[in-house]
């Protein structure tokens, strides 16, 4: 299980050389782990066919630029779907870096705290599998929201988000009544 926090958070993080390279691991390593599902109709599947599709890793990273570096919007960071520009994010920040700190994780890191692939690392570094879920499970509601909107906006990062959801306990987000009677009327 640790193992596939961690690739995850690879996976979602800025694509670099050393990933590039073990793309074709990435999918044996998660099997192993028998955590969430795998095979090439699975989210993992999905998403790894996508990165495969590039010719270059300076092509996968200017693709990751292009969705990630200027639209908050669809970003990595938890908090800017809860708080957006709120004050209160300050103080969340503060809070989740001390729970990294009490974990004995370095949080000199120059990334935010909130940054998804810095919280999986969090998450991967707990002692247990049990205590892993269930700090997964604390951002759960975020993954839902995450995960809405990467699908509805079509982004390739979304099987990655929706293995997390998934993984968080989070139930997918229901369908609204408006677009239930939409679809009956299309009929």
């Amino acid at each position: 299980m640790i193992k596939t926090y961690r690739i995850l958070s690879s996976l979602l993080d800025y694509p670099e050389q050393e990933l590039w390279e073990n793309l074709g691991e990435v999918e044996p390593l998660v099997k192993a782990e028998g955590i969430t599902e795998t095979g090439p109709e699975s989210p993992l599947g999905t998403f790894l066919s996508w990165a495969r599709g590039f010719k270059s890793l300076r092509e996968w990273q200017a693709e990751y630029s292009s969705l990630f570096d200027s639209n908050s919007a669809e970003s990595l960071y938890l908090f800017d779907f809860v708080y957006g520009t709120n004050r209160d994010r300050g103080q969340a920040m503060e809070d989740l870096r001390e729970s990294y700190a009490a974990s004995g994780m370095d949080c000199s890191a120059s990334e935010l705290p909130d940054y998804v692939p810095l919280f999986l690392e969090f998450v991967s570094a707990q002692p247990t599998e049990e205590d892993a879920k269930r700090v997964l499970a604390e951002v759960g509601g975020v993954l839902r929201m995450m995960e809405r909107r990467f699908i509805d906006r079509k982004r390739p990062y979304a099987p990655l988000i929706t293995i997390l959801r998934t993984l968080s306990g989070a139930a997918p987000r229901l369908v609204t009544t408006e677009k239930i009677a939409i679809r009956a009327e299309d009929n």
